[in-house]
């Protein structure tokens, strides 16, 4: 094994960045894209692998000269992304996302961004699209790898005397224990095993393997064929058919990981293979794919903020933006930094990022720079917002009214200061809720022991209603408001986030939504419930539930599905805060309002009527027959995109106590609809 460039393998860092560009812009075009990052772990592996046990053999390697090429490589363009977006976001960004991005700079600087990342991650964590740096995760689990790689390396090859056949089996060893951990922790805590580098070392430590492999055998003809024809299908396999709600890494990693280490090894001697990924275009992108890797996601980022579903044109626009600066800073950056001998070079990069890093932190620790007049985003957004699409006859009688009487809009006059400052208010906001959302309902699987979480059967006082509340966090705001509503009855909730109640997206019982769905289930079996109350943020597929219904009529006098929640685009506090007249308020908020859960309610109605049991509007009841409330004086309904405040469950709980759905629903022979009717 030589240390020759291989212009096979920059076709197939190719391969991954437009892997991950194209799920990050059109996720439902590649649902797996995302390996692409795996693929990058494990060329990394490869060559840095490859270049360590070279240099150790011809007895030229050292730690400084290593880690100056590292800088000189990742330092120089990364410090141009930081700083350009946190230049840019000084003109758009509001206080509370300027100071996330302020602290995720620093992050990136520090190359801890995992780790960060690991300590945000939850349910109700601020949405992926709004971290503006969010793929420097990986570049973190690289920067990780190169501190332990090396000294592992040299500790093997120059202490130890290992040849390149104890190597290999130690690096065997140590990946099989990566591994195996990772598939362990990607069963019981997903998110720790996703930003764990410990459950990530093996697929770099995988091309270590790879090229120990290479060097100890000569890999020619029909296996070289072999390998690399079966590593391109197991990378495009993985692409199409693992998708993010798949559990991953875990043992869904081997796909990528494999394809790429075989192409690593049978490409080079594979011609029909290597001729194509040696294609001068697939070359050309390889070698700009760190500076569009970078680029990238950041320019998404700010795509959203500014924009409501943008198109794809603009997209494809963002994108070629992207790719544009990423070239430009191949060649005015990345390469000129990388030719630069003298030793004051990675000094000097080194403390220009740790500078870069602290203007960040800075801008965190100071509330996101809350001084600043953020007055270009309102007019850049403008200016960027297609026209929404003309709607149907039917589309406009079923459309809701976000309109303000003249007292609502005063009101808003004064919010709208509040939200676009990281304020007090917001704080509170933010805390109110948390309170809703993370509340004895919102409960975890680990807590479902003998029942649902809190509350039970068993403490249900002799003779009161028992109700089963299932669902995912929106059923926890249903759970919320019902309890307040109907003090004298025992609220059971299987609950937990992102656990739609159908069973047939959990066929493991085991699982977290396992446990929450198919636990519902048995509970009915063993305990008396009067009434199963089932409430999601629905899928379109809201009908694969008819078999749960079939089971719960079995047990269950009573069963009542509750519709979907009102849902934006936006959180609700960003879609208030780029309110600005004399654009109508309702056009505003229409531009973010999910309007398909108008036709999804409808939907859901009638199938509820034609499974036998009873349907709750929710929407009807939230927004009363009249203009849909977002905000009662200074307080806000919804928060996010859909989960309510603690005043949104308030405002819920009194419509359900007029309205009175569980004593309708008990009360009648027949299935009943329970909306807002008049009084």
């Amino acid at each position: 094994m030589t240390t020759t460039y291989r212009a096979d393998i920059d076709g197939l860092r190719a391969i991954a960045i437009l892997a991950v560009v194209v799920f990050h812009a059109f996720p439902q075009l590649l649902p797996g894209g995302f390996v692409g990052v795996d693929i990058f772990f494990v060329i990394s592996g490869f060559l840095i692998t490859g270049l360590i046990v070279s240099d150790l053999d011809a007895g030229r390697f050292s730690f400084r000269h290593f880690y100056a090429r590292r800088i000189k490589r990742i330092f120089p363009i990364l410090s141009v992304v930081l700083a350009s977006s946190f230049l840019f976001g000084w003109f758009v960004l509001y206080s509370d996302a300027y100071a996330t991005l302020g602290k995720h700079m620093a992050a990136a600087a520090g190359f801890i961004s995992n780790f960060v990342y690991l300590g945000e991650s939850g349910y109700f964590d601020v949405d992926a699209s709004a971290k503006p740096l969010l793929h420097l995760w990986s570049l973190a689990i690289e920067e990780q790898f190169y501190f332990v790689w090396p000294v592992l390396l040299v500790y093997a090859r120059q202490v130890r005397k290992m040849d390149d056949g104890a190597l290999l089996k130690l690096l065997l060893v140590i990946s099989l224990a990566s591994l195996v951990y990772g598939i362990h922790l990607t069963r019981s805590d997903p998110s720790t095993a996703y930003y764990l580098p410990t459950t990530r070392f093996w697929e770099l430590s995988l091309g270590g393997i790879a090229v120990l492999l290479t060097r100890k055998y000569r890999i020619t003809g029909r296996l070289a064929d072999l390998l690399a024809w079966t590593g391109l299908v197991l990378l495009v396999c993985a692409c199409l058919l693992i998708d993010k709600d798949a559990g991953f890494p875990g043992y869904l990693a081997l796909l990528p990981c494999l394809g790429t280490a075989a192409l690593l090894m049978g490409a080079a001697e594979s011609a029909a293979l290597r001729t194509a990924l040696s294609h001068k275009a697939l070359v050309f992108v390889g070698l700009t794919s760190y500076s569009f890797y970078l680029w990238h996601w950041p320019a998404l980022f700010f795509l959203n903020e500014l924009v409501v579903d943008p198109a794809p044109a603009l997209i494809l626009a963002t994108l070629g933006l992207s790719f544009a600066l990423a070239v430009i800073g191949y060649h005015l950056v990345e390469t000129p930094a990388r030719r630069m001998g003298s030793p004051a070079v990675p000094v000097v990069l080194l403390v220009m990022l740790a500078l870069i890093g602290y203007l960040g932190f800075n801008a965190y620790k100071r509330n996101g720079l809350d001084f600043r007049e953020v007055n270009g985003r309102i007019a850049l957004g403008k200016l960027l917002q297609q026209k929404p699409a003309s709607t149907t006859a039917q589309e406009q009688e079923m459309r809701l009214s976000f309109a303000l009487g003249q007292e609502e809009a005063a009101q808003l006059a004064l919010l709208i200061p509040k939200l676009r400052k990281d304020s007090a208010e917001l704080q509170q906001i933010r805390e109110d809720s948390n309170a809703v959302n993370n509340q004895e309902a919102f409960c975890s699987g680990g807590r479902l022991a003998g029942g649902g979480c809190g509350k039970t059967v068993a403490d249900a006082p002799s003779g009161k209603r028992v109700v089963l509340v299932v669902g995912d966090s929106h059923a926890a705001n249903v759970h919320q408001a019902l309890t307040m509503a109907y003090p004298d009855i025992t609220f059971v909730p299987f609950i937990d986030g992102g656990c739609i109640p159908i069973s047939k997206r959990y066929q493991k019982p085991d699982t977290l939504c396992g446990k929450v769905v198919h636990g519902a289930m048995a509970h009915v079996r063993t305990h008396p419930v009067d009434l199963v109350m089932l409430t999601s943020r629905w899928p379109g597929s809201f009908e694969e539930i008819a078999p749960d219904i079939t089971h719960y009529k079995q047990y269950v006098p009573k069963i009542a599905m509750v519709g979907p929640s009102l849902t934006f685009k936006k959180d609700v506090y960003r879609i208030l805060s780029d309110y600005a007249p004399p654009t109508a308020f309702d056009d505003h908020v229409q531009q973010s309002f999910q309007q398909r859960n108008v036709s999804l309610n409808a939907a859901m109605r009638a199938f509820a009527l034609e499974q036998g049991i009873s349907y709750v509007d929710k929407i009807s009841l939230f927004c009363r027959g009249a203009a849909c409330p977002l905000f009662q004086g200074q307080k806000l309904m919804i928060y996010d995109r859909g989960h309510l405040t603690a005043s949104g469950a308030a405002h819920l709980a009194r419509s359900l106590a007029m309205a009175d759905p569980v004593s309708a629903i008990l009360r009648s022979e027949q299935p009943v609809v329970i909306d807002w009717k008049p009084r």
